[in-house]
Parts: C-alpha cells; sequence; structure tokens
C-alpha cells in the first residue's frame, strides 16, 4: 500500500530547509464541516527558514557564484479534504513571503528570489485507488543586469489506476539562465 506521498515529499523539505516555526491556533482553521459530509482542514503559517547556500550558474559574468538568503520567510498553506466516499484530497502551496534576498558570497550582488511550489494529491478511498500525485516547483533567483536571472521549474504527475497500475508518470525540469 502506498504511503501519502504528500508527507513523504513535503515534511523533508522543512526539516532540510530547517523550518522553525509550527502554526498556532490562531493560525490554523478548522472549516465547517460541508453538507456533502467532508471534513476539510486547513493550515496557514508562515516560517522563517535556513535554506543552504545556491549556486548561481548565471552570475559573475557566467563564471558563477554561491549566494545565501537573507532572512527568509516562507508562506505555508497545508489542505486536507476527506471527502463522504472515503477519498482524500490533500494539498500545499508554498511561497517566499516579500521576495527573499539573496547575497552573492563573490560579487556582492543580491538576487530576489520569487517562486511557487504546489502539490496536490487525490484518492478515491480507502483502498487509496485510484490516485493522483503532482508537483510543481518554480523557483527564480533574479539578478542584476542582463542574463543573471535563474530559472528552475519542476513538474511531475503520476497516476494508478482502481487496479493499482501505474499509468501515468511524467516529470519535467527545466534549469536556465536568461
Amino acid at each position: 500500500m502506498r504511503s501519502k506521498m504528500f508527507f513523504t515529499a513535503i515534511v523533508p523539505v522543512f526539516l532540510i530547509a530547517g523550518c522553525d516555526s509550527v502554526p498556532t491556533d490562531t493560525e490554523s482553521a478548522q472549516l465547517a464541516e460541508p453538507d456533502f459530509a467532508a471534513t476539510v482542514d486547513m493550515t496557514n503559517y508562515k516560517a522563517q527558514l535556513s535554506p543552504p547556500r545556491t549556486f548561481i550558474p548565471c552570475a559573475n559574468d557566467g563564471i558563477g557564484e554561491y549566494a545565501s538568503a537573507v532572512d527568509p520567510w516562507l508562506h505555508i498553506i497545508i489542505r486536507e479534504v476527506i471527502d463522504g466516499s472515503s477519498g482524500s484530497h490533500w494539498s500545499f502551496m508554498t511561497h517566499p513571503i516579500g521576495g527573499w534576498d539573496y547575497v552573492g558570497e563573490t560579487t556582492g550582488d543580491r538576487y530576489q528570489a520569487t517562486g511557487l511550489t504546489r502539490g496536490i494529491e487525490n484518492t478515491d478511498g480507502a483502498d487509496w485507488t485510484p490516485y493522483t500525485w503532482t508537483f510543481v516547483n518554480s523557483f527564480k533567483l533574479i539578478g542584476p543586469g542582463p542574463s543573471n536571472n535563474y530559472l528552475v521549474t519542476m513538474v511531475t504527475h503520476l497516476t494508478w489506476n482502481a487496479n493499482d497500475v501505474l499509468t501515468a508518470d511524467v516529470s519535467n525540469v527545466s534549469i536556465e539562465c536568461r
């Protein structure tokens, strides 16, 4: 039986990134149960991170350089819906709050980080089939001057049918300097 990919994917991201904030009662909300007998939980909070330094190949006239984030905060929304058929629907979305400043370790150039990461997981019932998982990450470091922007986009989609057979496995990664 498949474990929830949502937690397999997102929890390590927060552990690696050094998330040191947890939602408080005022930042979490239990929504009223809708008429169609679903349970909805939503968490909305911010966390200060300690991301590892990032290599920017476009920087320093194409030689590249490492840059470190300065005071990065992340906005995080996590939502779970359990429907009347025991189907489970999870989603999360994260994005930098106010954009993050990265400072180049060689040049001292400043880069503005922006982007959005989103994951969606759906299953129709207690046996976890059919099942879909979609993950999209768009991360951009916008630098000074021409050809100094670093853009990373990742898209992954997996689908298992009701017979627990993998029917879709799509993964695309784009990394470019502009």
